[in-house]
């Protein structure tokens, strides 16, 4: 049977492991960027696995249900708070943060208003769905009415546990595609 091919997302795995030895004092500076190196020109999975055959397993555990995790159902914006458990370093998550849920957070009229090394802070504004009612109903004051907005923030904090692990602790005021989004997290794991 031929060799398979390795696809980016292999390759980003196993940085991602690579970058986890590193932090927890497996592999140099120097012994992390040659690998590194190695991981993107890997062209077949045995490429990859040659790059941590002396590295201990780093598999990802999966994420438990943890306490506030049911998916919300009240409709508009509402104060929530979600913790996760990630089994990757504080730096790996925050950057993981940074590259899969800004996106879809600045898709629901979140921008990034901080960042610190342990924690992002995002906020908004939304117009309620009262407004669009009352221009309707009553165009005059309605117009009036359009000018309300309601402001909407939230709070990533992020927690070592370990030297591999950590928490993510998500908080604040949000609409219920962004709350439901913090409770699924961990679904997909």
């Amino acid at each position: 049977m031929p060799p398979l091919r390795a696809s980016d997302r292999d390759r980003d795995v196993v940085v991602d492991r690579l970058r986890v030895h590193h932090l927890a004092g497996r592999l140099t500076v120097e012994e992390l960027e040659e690998r590194v190196a190695r991981a993107h020109a890997a062209v077949t999975l045995a490429d990859l696995d040659a790059l941590q055959e002396d590295l201990p397993d780093v598999a990802k555990a999966p994420v438990p249900r943890t306490a506030g995790s049911s998916v919300p159902r009240m409709p508009g914006h509402g104060t929530f708070s979600q913790r996760r458990e990630l089994a990757v370093p504080v730096e790996v998550a925050r950057e993981d943060a940074l590259v899969h849920l800004l996106p879809a957070l600045a898709n629901h009229g979140y921008h990034l208003v901080s960042s610190t090394d342990r924690t992002l802070s995002f906020a908004g504004s939304a117009r309620p769905v009262w407004t669009y009612v009352v221009s309707v109903l009553v165009f005059s004051i309605g117009l009036v009415a359009l000018l309300h907005t309601r402001a909407h923030w939230l709070t990533l904090e992020f927690r070592g546990q370990g030297p591999v692990d950590s928490v993510m602790v998500a908080h604040g005021v949000a609409s219920l595609p962004v709350r439901r989004m913090f409770a699924r997290l961990g679904e997909a794991a």
